[in-house]
Parts: structure tokens; C-alpha cells; sequence
């Protein structure tokens, strides 16, 4: 939506990531949802995941058509988002993933490194850009989250533990 209107090559972050008025809507389906039943039926949120990925993929044609990035804030994007967050706000994929099983055991591993991968990923994008020539996403993909995680863990294995909340390590 705010990439149609206004591009977003020149823009600060804080705009073309969009404004606050956008991010509350999780908060207020958040609120919502606190004092409900959330034992749903999983076909609305799984529809809406559906639609707004398969939305994405023709709005980013569409920009790219047009001479635009294909990336910014897209209607598409938010509705994909609003089916996520629904599908895992459910009370029957928070019993999927109990404590003590495999997917939760996973998911906290995943936890524990989120941070820190958020923090380094974007020096390993510069490295693999300059180091791999190709234009396949996947590859970028792949690499980089294998490099990034992988220097991620390396760091909290030798890392003294009082380092580890500086770096976003815990």
C-alpha cells in the first residue's frame, strides 16, 4: 500500500517499514484474542495465509513491472501477516507445540539465536554478495542463514556466558 503512493528508495526506515498506525492492528488482534476462546477452526487463518502469499507474489510482479523494487508495504503482506499470526495465536497449534516436545525443543533453540542472527545477517549478505554472483534468491537464502547461523552458535559456544545478552545470544 505505502509502496504504490510513495516509492521507497528515498525514504527514512521508520516510513518505509511503515508507520506505527500499521504495526497496532497485531497489538489490537492481540488484545482481542487475550480474553477469547481461541479454539478455532484453522481454515480462516490458513486462507488468509494462502491468499496473501499468492496476493504477494503477483502485487511484487506487478511493482516490478512498473519499474519498482517489489518489496515494501503491500496489502498482500498484511493479510498474510493477520492469517500468521491468527494460525499461531490458536489454541490447537499451541498444543502442537507442548512442552517437552521436539517442535517446542526446536523453536527455543531457534529462540535463543533470533537475536543474534537478526544482529549479523546483514554482514553475511555483504559477504555472500560479494563472494557468490548469482541472482537466485534461494541460493542467498541459504547461504547466508546457514553462514549466520552458524556464526551465531560458534559465538555462544565460546563466548563466556556474561557476554552472551550484549550480543543477543541468550
Amino acid at each position: 500500500m505505502l509502496v504504490y503512493k510513495l516509492g521507497k528508495e528515498s525514504l527514512p526506515a521508520t516510513v518505509s517499514v511503515g508507520p506505527f498506525v500499521y504495526w497496532v492492528i497485531f497489538y489490537f488482534i492481540g488484545v482481542y484474542l487475550s480474553d477469547k476462546n481461541r479454539d478455532y477452526s484453522l481454515i480462516w487463518p490458513v486462507s488468509l495465509i494462502v491468499v496473501g502469499f499468492v496476493a504477494q507474489l503477483f502485487e511484487t510482479k506487478y511493482l516490478i513491472s512498473c519499474g519498482n523494487v517489489g518489496v515494501g508495504l503491500k496489502l498482500s503482506s498484511w493479510i498474510y501477516s493477520v492469517g500468521m499470526v491468527l494460525l499461531l495465536f490458536s489454541n490447537k497449534i499451541e498444543q502442537f507445540i507442548s512442552r517437552g516436545g521436539s517442535v517446542y525443543q526446536m523453536l527455543v533453540k531457534i529462540g535463543g539465536i533470533s537475536f543474534g542472527v537478526y544482529l549479523t545477517h546483514v554482514y553475511f549478505l555483504i559477504i555472500v554478495n560479494f563472494v557468490l554472483h548469482t541472482t537466485n534468491w534461494i541460493v542467498y537464502f541459504i547461504t547466508v542463514s546457514l553462514m549466520t547461523t552458524l556464526f551465531v552458535m560458534v559465538l555462544k559456544a565460546v563466548l563466556p556466558v556474561k557476554f552472551w545478552r550484549v550480543l543477543g545470544l541468550n
